[in-house]
């Protein structure tokens, strides 16, 4: 009952700081409160500059172009970068088979935390103690709450359009989504389409209804026992407190311009795992990883700042810069 490391969430970020805590000397327990890993809605989509995201063809999509929408102005985009979907039960399966021979490792599933101690953790099996916590619980992270530590929730839902689909698609309208937008992630037996909102600039019943709006022009014909939603904690309040870490969602470490956080959750995972264990290890990636998210959440502020017309002439430059190769590598996503 007693380990040097306990990670409390087994999904992207607990499952990379396990992995990159495997080789060492210390003892780690990663607990999970479902029985199926990965099972969180999500868009389950990625861009291929996320190389942080570890990929195996058989259970990815991958799409060379995508279609930026404003209105009804749009362009088709090749993209240097390709666009990759799957599903995050194939992504958290595949991490967990990394740790299957790491006898250090031990991996509880159906393990509920009800309540965080210094030292140790309460859950429904029991009491274990701990020398380091990491908290990859997600927006609802109970490590984030010990540590009294506000979130700020953007919110993704979407539905499930069953059948075959090819078109990777990214839909804009300030006027009536502020800075969110809508998405088309195909999978293989479906079409994830989605919206991407904060409720301080559209509630959650209007974003649904955009939604709605969006499928029917579409023609795609929608059931509501195929609609998901999920928060996204934007919130980045820093990584390391104590002996207490925040990793992924936990850690507000999405992107809050467009959503996107399974990257950033495995970076987080992996550097702070080599933090725990050489204390003067630089991270000069989880430094530019914040870097960057910390730029692309400034941009939402300064979208809610300028006039509408003006917001809908940046996203146009925006369309026609993704069209060039050297702009694809650097702007976000």
């Amino acid at each position: 009952m007693d380990f040097d490391v306990i990670i409390v969430g087994a999904g992207p970020a607990g499952l990379a700081c396990a992995r990159e805590l495997a080789g060492s000397a210390f003892s780690v327990l990663l607990l999970d409160k479902a029985s199926v890993l990965g099972s969180k809605p999500c868009g389950g989509g990625i861009c291929e500059k996320e190389v942080a995201v570890p990929c195996e063809a058989a259970w990815v999509k991958k799409f060379a172009k995508q279609i930026i929408s404003l209105g009804q102005s749009s362009v088709t985009i090749n993209h240097r970068y390709k666009r990759i979907t799957f599903e995050r039960e194939d992504l958290a399966s595949y991490q967990e088979r990394l740790l299957q021979d790491a006898k250090k490792i031990t991996l509880l599933k159906n393990v509920l935390v009800t309540e965080i101690l210094p030292g140790s953790i309460a859950t429904d099996q029991g009491r274990y103690h701990y020398n380091d916590l990491v908290g990859a619980d997600g927006s609802a992270s109970i490590v984030r709450a010990y540590l009294q530590l506000p979130n700020k929730l953007a919110w993704g839902m979407y539905y499930r359009i069953w059948g075959t689909h090819d078109e990777v698609v990214a839909y804009y309208d300030p006027r009536t989504m502020g800075p969110g937008y809508i998405w088309e992630f195909p999978h293989a037996t479906y079409n994830n389409i989605g919206i991407y909102f904060e409720p301080c600039f559209l509630e959650a019943n209007k974003a649904k209804a955009i939604l709605q709006k969006y499928l029917r022009k579409r023609n795609y014909p929608f059931d509501e026992k195929d609609f998901l939603a999920a928060p996204i904690n934007y919130n980045y309040m820093g990584h390391q407190f104590g002996n207490i870490y925040l990793i992924g969602d936990a850690g507000g470490f999405a992107c809050r311009m467009h959503g996107g956080g399974i990257s950033n959750a495995v970076i987080s995972g992996t550097e702070i795992a080599k933090l725990i264990q050489d204390a003067r290890y630089t991270a000069k990636p989880l430094k530019d990883m914040i870097h960057s998210k910390q730029s692309c959440d400034r941009l939402v502020e300064y979208f809610a700042m300028i006039p509408l017309w003006l917001t809908k002439g940046f996203i146009l430059m925006i369309m026609q810069l993704y069209r060039m190769p050297f702009f694809q590598k650097i702007l976000p996503l």
